[in-house]
């Protein structure tokens, strides 16, 4: 029986030693589950913070899209109304030459009778001693003749 009882008692050593080993396997896995459960809360936490930013980004890329509409709409208005104004502008540059021209001619032919009737003034104003003795030169002629008797050869008129 002596053997019995060694028998038995190294098996329950064993066995006190498989348990010691099971224990501290439970007591890491224990320590394992701990670690991991925190990390797994964290994630969660950073899971729901990551999907409410997703969430913002989502609105906020919703507004930029209506925003950019909005931006794509007033540019294509501005260009539609560049092209009306610069076809306007064209009107207008085309009138505006054909007016200065229509101002130009009238200025010159307003221009040219105003140098006609300064050159008549001119004329009118000028005393041309050639033209009147060419003009007059019977009449000259008789003054001078005259003139020539009475002063040079003393001949008065009694």
């Amino acid at each position: 029986m002596g053997e019995g009882i060694t028998f038995e008692s190294k098996r329950l050593e064993q066995l006190e030693e498989k348990i010691t080993k099971t224990d501290d396997k439970v007591i890491q896995l224990d320590k394992s589950i701990a670690v991991y459960s925190a990390i797994f809360e964290r994630n969660l936490q950073i899971q729901e913070k990551l999907s409410s930013a997703i969430d913002r980004l989502s609105t906020t890329i919703s507004d930029i899209q209506q925003t950019l509409i909005g931006v794509i709409a007033d540019t294509k208005r501005n260009s539609e109304l560049q092209q009306s104004n610069t076809h306007k502008i064209g009107e207008i540059e085309q009138s505006t030459e054909k007016k200065i021209s229509e101002l130009e001619h009238k200025l010159k032919g307003k221009m040219d009778k105003l140098d006609e009737r300064i050159e008549d003034v001119d004329d009118k104003g000028k005393f041309d001693f050639l033209k009147f003795v060419k003009d007059n030169f019977l009449s000259v002629s008789v003054v001078l003749y005259i003139l020539y008797e009475v002063f040079i050869k003393g001949y008065v008129i009694k």
